[in-house]
């Protein structure tokens, strides 16, 4: 019978051949044998085929003198090739590459800001800034009872107790609480005491929403036809009152329960803010309740305003928020309601006419108040009104003393003799001042349209004697009040 034949994949001598080498047993072999030389390796995909073997092995993937591989020259790549895996030996791995520890980063060893979620996430901003965890995310699906409601409207009115187990829903859904709203103010008696009925226990929740405000709007709208549903509503509110006043969206619903409600349910709403006045006036939203309450109420019944601000009245007049009440009080009157007010503000208007916000609360007095209090106030004006007249916030007051008063007919007059005047040839003139100052010039329009026409005439031949240099400050309105006939 002969040697027996040799083992498949063994090399002459009975040793494997090497991966690669030209040398290994005689004949086809098995698959994966190049013709010619030994087994083509699997190379790494970033190693080129001519890299890794030595150049002077035939058969190799190099480029030696041997040519390029295989026969005819035939690249390594474009040949068949086949897992290196000998039959009987353990196929061959890679050892992993080492690990090594790695330092903590300190941005995963800060603790989540705390919060109301399970996670301690930051909780959702609505809108305007509050908190507002039950808006919709942009591009969410709003929910199935929320969408057929939508689809149900569409088609025709319905019933407000036919979504019985959905109006918290609807009341604070972006896409349904409009809707909602506006069935609410056209409901039914039935239909809105059913609603109120079922909504009485979210009703300061609704009004603290961004969405559910507007359904809690119409609600109080809607009972201010029904005395019995407006003391539910009234109730209801008053026991948060100050809560409400002090949020950006509860204090819309005041004003509107407010404006809407009889006198004996206004006074049930701003009872709860005695003794934070002063906090409601500085406040950016609880002033405006402050001011529809001063608008809409009887004076007797918000004389605890007037009580809780007299002894802070110059800080009121300074502050952005508090000047809006001054200003609210003077309007409605009477002025002997608030006249330890009044009597600091004159007592100290030469201050308050120059500031941001104080100028305001003067310009009201000169209109509204007593005739001793704007005599006052005009003599100090007219005294210096150069300075004044040029004064970025007080030249509005000044402007204000050109307006026909009734106790000062010839106002006008007046104050535009203290301009054209000269009190001393050597110095600088009130109308040199005025006429070099962009709010100076303002002033001039304002003498020019009200001042007597002896006046008038007076004044525009004393504008166009003024110097070239002196006339190219001149504003474009106060160019057309002096060619004006």
């Amino acid at each position: 019978p002969g040697p027996p034949p040799p083992h498949p994949g063994m090399g002459q001598g009975g040793f494997p051949p090497h991966p690669g080498s030209g040398m290994g047993m005689r004949g086809p072999g098995p698959p994966g044998h190049v013709p010619g030389g030994g087994y083509a390796p699997q190379m790494p995909p970033q190693m080129p085929p001519h890299m890794g073997m030595h150049p002077m092995h035939p058969g190799h993937g190099g480029h030696g003198g041997h040519g390029m591989g295989g026969p005819q020259g035939m690249p390594l790549s474009m040949q068949p090739t086949a897992p290196f895996s000998l039959k009987g030996y353990p196929p061959q791995h890679n050892p992993p590459p080492p690990q090594y520890p790695r330092a903590p980063s300190p941005i995963s060893q800060v603790p989540p800001p705390p919060g109301p979620g399970p996670e301690g996430g930051r909780k959702k901003k609505g809108k305007r800034g509050q908190g507002g965890g039950n808006q919709q995310e942009s591009g969410a699906e709003p929910a199935p009872a929320v969408t057929q409601f939508l689809q149900a409207t569409s088609q025709g009115p319905v019933s407000i107790r036919s979504w019985a187990r959905h109006l918290l829903l609807l009341a604070k859904d972006p896409a349904a609480s409009k809707t909602f709203a506006l069935m609410l103010k056209e409901a039914s008696d039935l239909d809105f005491h059913f609603a109120l009925q079922e909504l009485h226990s979210q009703f300061v929740e609704l009004s603290l929403d961004e969405n559910g405000k507007d359904c809690i709007m119409a609600m109080v709208e809607n009972a201010s036809k029904n005395p019995q549903a407006g003391a539910r509503v009234t109730e209801r509110l008053a026991s948060e009152s100050l809560r409400l006043s002090l949020d950006v969206y509860g204090c819309r619903v005041m004003q509107a329960a407010i404006a809407a409600l009889p006198p004996e349910c206004q006074r049930m709403l701003v009872a709860p803010l005695r003794g934070h006045v002063l906090q409601c006036a500085e406040s950016q939203h609880a002033n405006h309740v402050l001011q529809r309450a001063v608008e809409k109420m009887n004076p007797k019944h918000v004389d605890f305003f007037v009580h809780e601000l007299q002894d802070h009245a110059v800080r009121m007049a300074k502050h952005s928020f508090g000047c809006r009440i001054l200003q609210r009080f003077l309007e409605k009157g009477p002025i002997s309601s608030i006249s330890k007010i009044v009597d600091d503000i004159v007592e100290n208007h030469a201050t308050l006419a120059k500031d941001q916000y104080g100028n305001y609360v003067v310009q009201q007095i000169l209109k509204y108040g007593r005739t001793q209090d704007i005599t006052a106030i005009f003599a100090t004006l007219v005294r210096d009104i150069s300075d004044y007249g040029s004064h970025k916030f007080a030249s509005n007051v000044v402007e204000k003393c050109f307006a026909k008063m009734i106790v000062l007919p010839e106002a006008p007059d007046y104050a535009t003799a203290a301009i054209v005047i000269v009190p001393d040839p050597t110095k600088e003139t009130p109308l040199d001042i005025l006429s070099n100052s962009k709010y100076g010039n303002f002033v001039l329009v304002r003498a020019l349209e009200t001042c007597s026409p002896p006046k008038r005439r007076e004044l525009r031949e004393r504008l166009r004697l003024q110097p070239p240099e002196v006339q190219r400050n001149y504003s474009k309105q106060l160019m057309s009040a002096i060619e004006k006939d």
